[in-house]
C-alpha cells in the first residue's frame, strides 16, 4: 500500500468525469471509478457518477 501511495502522490494523474472519459472513448465496467491508463491522455483517474440533487439512485430510468 506504501508503494502505491507513493507512486500515486508523484504521478502526474489526470482526473476525468465519466462524461469526459466516455466522449475521450473510455467506458469503465458498471460505472464504478478506477485508475487507467490512455494512450492519448497517460495515467487518468474516472471519476464515480455523481448522484443527482436530493440524492437518488444513479440508474437510468427504464
Amino acid at each position: 500500500m506504501k508503494a502505491y501511495r507513493a507512486f500515486v502522490g508523484c504521478a502526474y494523474i489526470t482526473v476525468l468525469s465519466q462524461a469526459e472519459a466516455k466522449a475521450k472513448g473510455v467506458v469503465i465496467e458498471g460505472g464504478r471509478p478506477g485508475l487507467i491508463y490512455v494512450p492519448t491522455t497517460g495515467l487518468t483517474f474516472v471519476q464515480a457518477l455523481q448522484l443527482p440533487p436530493g440524492g437518488g439512485s444513479v440508474k437510468s430510468g427504464s
